[in-house]
């Protein structure tokens, strides 16, 4: 099979499709619908665009494959590659019949003997060197074939070949999930597998793990919500380590990183929040944001959260936060100007920070926007926490510029910024905010 340019599958072209497909996937995730509705027009795009993804990527795996595993006509010929035993064997045959018509010659003909004698030494050179090869050949085939009997199979009804000793998990990224196994007890085999986002789906109450086209499992958890499918490609575009199971009779025996499992369900959950506020189906109570960010560990928060992507800004907020209260992740709504039913959703972020007073600070991930400070005291902290949160998720235009007058919001309660600092250079910035914070 011919590569790059000469390739019969145009995989560049499939490439980039994907790369489209998932743009749009992305864009849609701000307007998400959280909604049980499968008739629901927006959802069923979704999830065309799901499959037409997936479907891309499998056509790509296969071709990849077929590219592994059939030999190339260039390499045939080629001075360090190994030629298929086939073209080996036909070799052979050419060889022995050369070297049995040269022999003849010697025997029936006087003229040129020495040189013909050094052709049939050349010749045997060459015969014995390709017997070489094929004995190379086949004993790499014969290892090949053993540990392919080590390896387990993909289906369930054919039998495995069990071992005795216990193999580390090595992640693949083709699907089917792949696994090691071994022998636990008699007619007992314990899988260590390691799993994809792409292949857990959660339910009401449980997580089912797809470790197989027909072959699933599921783990009971009481925290695990359906509602979170719809919001799964957040973990996509995060880059987020698979899962690392145990399963021995079809069932999770074990997750290695549980934590880990743990911390996705308390950023999945701040997230519902978001589009619930997003779609002003309820009021968003900040409790429940800090109760999901308390549960969270501190590793999981910088992984989520504090990554490489944030504004030298951002990031000296991050090192002066008090410790002993959360950075608040909330969304801004920001309307916009030509669609009138469209609203694009930005994060940012609120910051405290304790003084003489309790500051707390509202930083956008995007640079060209202003920080604003607000302040409070420890015993009216949340009270006026909720009010700024409400404030910034609220559907209100002009928000920014209102705040830098005093406004009063809908609830007819007062908010106002102590303080405005403009991104102009990092270091006046930071000159002016340690001046602010008395």
């Amino acid at each position: 099979m011919a590569t790059g340019k000469d390739h019969k599958y145009p995989l560049k072209k499939v490439e980039s499709e994907i790369k489209k497909l998932e743009k749009q996937l992305a864009a849609s995730e701000d307007k998400l619908i959280v909604s049980n509705d499968s008739n629901n027009p927006f959802i069923k795009h979704r999830q065309s665009l799901i499959d037409r993804i997936e479907t891309a990527k499998r056509k790509i795996e296969i071709e990849k494959l077929k590219d592994k595993y059939t030999v190339k006509r260039e390499e045939i010929n080629a001075p360090n590659i190994e030629p298929p035993e086939d073209i080996i064997k036909r070799n052979l045959t050419k060889l022995g019949k050369k070297i049995l018509a040269v022999k003849l010659e010697i025997k029936f003909s006087g003229r040129g003997k020495t040189k013909l004698e050094e052709e049939l030494k050349e010749l045997t050179k060459q015969k014995l060197a390709f017997e070489e090869k094929r004995k190379i050949l086949v004993e790499a085939k014969k290892k090949s074939k053993q540990s392919e009997q080590l390896k387990p199979s993909t289906s369930v009804n054919k039998k495995e070949k069990k071992r005795k000793t216990a193999t580390k998990p090595i992640k693949v990224s083709s699907k089917p999930v792949f696994s090691y196994k071994f022998l636990i007890a008699k007619g007992k085999v314990l899988e260590n597998l390691i799993v994809d986002w792409d292949s857990i789906f959660f339910e009401d109450g449980r997580i089912k793990f797809r470790l197989d086209k027909r072959r699933f499992v599921w783990y009971p958890c009481n925290q695990s919500r359906s509602s979170y499918e719809y919001i799964k490609l957040y973990l996509k575009r995060k880059e987020i380590e698979p899962l690392q199971l145990q399963v021995s009779n079809e069932r999770v025996r074990s997750i290695a990183n549980l934590d880990l499992l743990h911390d996705v369900i308390q950023i999945l959950k701040i997230k519902i929040e978001w589009n619930k506020m997003a779609l002003k189906e309820s009021a968003v109570d900040v409790s429940s944001i800090l109760r999901s960010l308390g549960s969270l560990s501190s590793k999981a928060f910088d992984y989520f959260y504090k990554n490489k992507n944030l504004t030298p800004y951002l990031r000296t907020l991050c090192e002066i936060q008090e410790l002993d209260y959360h950075i608040i992740p909330v969304l801004e709504p920001v309307n916009s100007n030509y669609i009138s039913s469209l609203n694009v959703n930005k994060e940012s972020f609120l910051f405290t920070i304790r003084r003489t007073n309790v500051y707390i600070i509202w930083e956008s991930i995007e640079v060209n926007k202003a920080t604003f400070i607000f302040t409070t005291k420890e015993a009216t902290y949340l009270e006026d926490l909720q009010k700024i949160f409400d404030y910034i998720s609220s559907h209100l235009r002009n928000k920014r510029t209102n705040l830098r007058k005093g406004i009063i919001n809908e609830d007819g309660q007062h908010i106002q910024s102590h303080r405005t600092l403009y991104h102009t250079t990092l270091e006046k910035w930071t000159e002016k905010l340690f001046e602010f914070l008395i």
